[in-house]
């Protein structure tokens, strides 16, 4: 297994049919250069995660700060997708601190699945069937009597309670999709092994609409939300979906958006007495096809406009406050908002127009992402409330 650090340069020992499989799926966010060695001077930027490459090998990219456990933690707080999914910022029992991101979402699966089915057993619905029985068994099928010359055996008919679920049939084959890989059945350790005892025989292909995790689960299996969000996601890594589809694995988590996802979050914890439109696209047109921008978070809030861009970047750079700037021209705004990670290199706190000119002020934020794993809730309130104070303030109030 092959282990590099988020927007880290390393020198690897890629085989090139592994460096053309990872060009399209990472993007921009990757660059191989081939060395005189014959090895690949890498770096790969915001993102982290597991790939199975052609060759065999394992790719895992961890974090630049962290690791598998603190990305997991901070998923699960502002990803609705994991809103189910109730973790307090630690690793699952038994995890090496190294691990990525993609071990510990199966050991967080293996562990969360097993204490739901230790409180309720496996769910199990009731189906009809009919059958011949040496004794009465349900009630007795009489026109099909009434056609025998003997009554012996019975024919009956029963309701017999049957594990094959739909639900039941995701979690079997995210079961068997993570003990296909090395690393994650070696994540999930002896409860994987015990699930899969307990949901082996489950025919692995689940209905589509256990796969829409918008779509509640029924009321008697309700529990089960967290570990039915974890399946999905391991399936989703496989590319898994209705008619057992299957690719290879690429467990990617995109921490750019996630952070923007942050941003989000931390907007929706204020009251702000308006409007709050996310992932906002702004009224304008291109000559070129496919080309947009959106707002992080736009708020619109008694007659004020308040435009808030995440950057999930080392540093401030001019071009991000001229892209906010023309946000807030185009939308007739007077305040804008730069998020940054904690730790990013700033110029000051804010910038504001200049004496004569159109009043705007734009203002500059960190978030703390490893407060936010560990404890999501007040980390995205105290940057919320952060946003929130220059709302309504003209930038002569703010100087004062």
């Amino acid at each position: 297994m092959k282990e590099v650090r988020e927007g880290v340069a390393v020198d690897l020992d890629l085989a090139p049919g592994d460096v053309a499989y990872l060009r399209p799926l990472l993007g921009q966010a990757s660059s191989f250069e081939r060395q005189g060695s014959g090895a690949f001077r890498t770096l790969i930027r915001r993102v982290a995660g597991l790939w199975a490459l052609p060759s065999g090998e394992a790719l895992v990219v961890q974090p630049e700060k962290g690791n598998g456990a603190d990305i997991f933690a901070w998923m699960c707080a502002v990803d609705p997708r994991f809103r189910p999914v109730k973790w307090r910022g630690t690793a699952p029992e038994g995890a090496d601190g190294q691990e990525g991101v993609a071990s510990i979402a199966v050991r967080a699966f293996a562990q969360i699945l097993e204490e739901d089915l230790s409180r309720a057993g496996p769910r199990r619905d009731y189906q009809r069937r009919e059958d011949d029985a040496s004794v009465l068994r349900g009630t007795i099928r009489w026109a099909e009597l009434a056609r025998r010359t003997s009554p012996v055996p019975v024919p009956c008919r029963y309701w017999e309670r049957n594990i094959d679920t739909p639900l039941n049939r995701l979690f079997a084959a995210a079961i068997h999709a993570a003990s296909a890989h090395g690393a994650l059945r070696e994540a999930g350790g002896m409860a994987l092994d015990r699930l899969h005892g307990i949901f082996g025989h489950v025919p692995r292909l689940p209905p589509a609409w256990i796969l829409d995790r918008t779509r509640p689960l029924p009321r008697l299996e309700a529990d089960f939300e967290a570990a039915r969000s974890l399946a999905v996601t391991i399936l989703e890594a496989f590319g898994l979906s209705h008619g057992g589809a299957q690719r290879a694995l690429a467990f990617h988590v995109d921490l750019a958006r996630l952070f923007e996802m942050t941003v989000e979050a931390a907007a929706r914890t204020q009251a702000w007495d308006g409007k709050v439109a996310i992932q906002y696209q702004p009224p304008y047109e291109a000559d070129v096809a496919g080309e947009e921008s959106r707002i992080d978070v736009l708020v619109r809030a008694r007659g004020e406009a308040l435009v808030i861009d995440a950057k999930y970047s080392k540093a401030f750079s001019k071009s991000h406050l001229y892209q906010v700037l023309a946000y807030m021209k185009m939308l007739g705004a007077r305040r804008g908002a730069l998020v940054y990670p904690k730790g990013a290199e700033l110029r000051g706190e804010r910038f504001w127009s200049a004496p004569g000119g159109p009043e705007w002020e734009v203002r500059l934020h960190e978030v703390d992402l490893v407060a936010v794993a560990s404890n999501g809730r007040r980390e995205l309130e105290r940057l919320g409330e952060a946003l929130k104070a220059g709302m309504g303030r003209t930038p002569e109030e703010a100087t004062a």
